[in-house]
């Protein structure tokens, strides 16, 4: 069976691309490493009122080795790690 629509989701950081999302998006897909703080202070104001819902996620790093899938997740995270400064 089809969708009646195909539901469209912006990728957004700054406060403008977020809000160019919540005004024409269906959902906004965050940056995985959006610190709550910036979620309840930025995010969440942005898409109040809107149709846009947010569609938030974490990093992961699969492994049998503990070790290394933390590695794995904290090399994401130093990447980009800047985002967590908001």
């Amino acid at each position: 069976m089809a969708r009646p629509t195909i539901p469209i989701y912006v990728a957004a950081v700054n406060r403008g691309m977020i809000r160019a999302a919540a005004a024409e998006a269906d959902g906004l897909v965050g940056h995985p490493i959006y610190s709550r703080k910036y979620i309840a202070d930025v995010v969440l104001p942005e898409l109040a009122g809107t149709k846009c819902e947010p569609a938030i996620y974490v990093i992961t790093a699969v492994s049998n080795d503990r070790e290394q899938a933390r590695r794995e997740a904290r090399a994401q995270i130093a990447k980009d790690g800047f985002f967590n400064q908001s």
